[in-house]
């Protein structure tokens, strides 16, 4: 773990100690004595716990750890952000926020943090978590007219998150709220936010803080534009995206004939890796991006290798996946060129 020189490495090493054993209440109380010492709240999250979020992330991938463990760890790291912010006493003095999650699953973490680093500089927040219902645009944009903020902060870890951004940046710029996209979904220099429509973006808590303090951050929105793309397949793939995950895995046998069967992940994982691949592939598209997809695929390729899965099998599971679209929804030039640069990240 790297961090701030304010936090010695004793204590980050202690504070990855507890993270690794699963001890809320160690890490609990090496932040709150951060706290006392003097170390403001913002420093503690961006330069141990977010560090700490990126580590345990690490060590998954690598298969050093395995799933619950790293969930495990995850829920300890919630745990200090929520005493951190329980120790704050905001005055709205700065302005008001709402802040969401646009992940799904055990991604909360890093909303948090950004809701917290927010509190702690006076900002009164309403911290929404993960709006995962049915037409959660329509939740948002009555919740902002309701409470009237400065800024909709949209938090994303994952680019599978990117359609429900479009979404909620729609949302909140149709009643005049200004947009800020923060977290690594929206890729690392925060463009594919800002191609959604975002007013800016920042990669954590303290860069948020400093762009809403800055000359150019706006005071209202206008409608967002329509959304520019060379073709439709994002969301022609989207509009058949379970049916395209059942017929890839009704095919898969076929997709890695010669793989040994013990290599062979468990059923399970294998429909993960192909709703993965799917949402990938229509994050991609939707943002124009192809590094988007190939960089996903070069991932999973590892976190696979680490697990002793031979790589035929991802490539397998990819061109099965491919195939199933193609007789689907048929084969577009753009989207065979996405799916042809991952097979080329794969060495296939």
């Amino acid at each position: 773990m790297s961090g701030s020189d304010l936090v010695t490495p004793e204590q980050r090493a202690a504070y990855w100690q507890a993270l690794s054993d699963g001890d809320g209440p160690a890490a609990v109380h090496l932040a709150l004595d951060l706290v006392d010492a003097g170390h403001g709240v913002v420093d503690i999250l961006e330069d141990l716990v977010a560090p700490g979020q990126v580590e345990l992330s690490a060590q998954w991938a690598t298969n050093a750890w395995k799933i619950g463990r790293q969930h495990r760890a995850a829920g300890v790291s919630e745990e200090v952000v929520m005493a951190l912010a329980a120790r704050l006493e905001p005055t709205g003095d700065r302005g008001t926020a709402v802040v969401t999650s646009v992940d799904a699953g055990g991604f909360g973490v890093i909303s948090r943090i950004v809701a917290t680093a927010l509190r702690a500089e006076g900002w009164w927040v309403h911290y929404l978590g993960y709006l995962g219902t049915a037409m959660p645009e329509l939740h948002l944009s009555q919740l902002l007219e309701e409470v009237d903020p400065d800024v909709s902060v949209l938090s994303c870890s994952i680019p599978t998150g990117l359609r429900l951004a479009r979404l909620l940046v729609e949302a909140s710029r149709s009643v005049g709220v200004p947009v800020l996209a923060e977290g690594p979904g929206f890729g690392d220099d925060g463009r594919w936010g800002r191609l959604l429509g975002a007013n800016g973006s920042a990669a954590g808590g303290r860069a948020a803080l400093e762009l809403l303090a800055g000359p150019k951050w706006p005071a209202g929105a206008e409608p967002v534009p329509p959304l520019g793309s060379p073709d439709d397949g994002s969301n022609r793939i989207q509009a058949r995206r379970t049916e395209i995950i059942v017929s890839a895995l009704d095919r898969l046998p076929s997709g890695w004939p010669t793989a040994p069967v013990r290599q062979r992940p468990p059923l399970v994982d294998v429909s993960e890796l192909i709703t993965y691949m799917v949402d990938y592939l229509t994050a991609a598209l939707m943002v124009d991006d192809v590094s988007l997809y190939t960089d996903f695929i070069s991932w999973a390729s590892r976190v696979l290798t680490a697990r002793g899965v031979d790589p035929i099998v991802i490539r397998g599971a990819l061109s099965t996946t491919a195939d199933t679209i193609w007789n689907l929804i048929g084969r577009s030039e753009r989207t065979a060129r996405f799916v042809g640069a991952a097979q080329r990240a794969l060495g296939a």
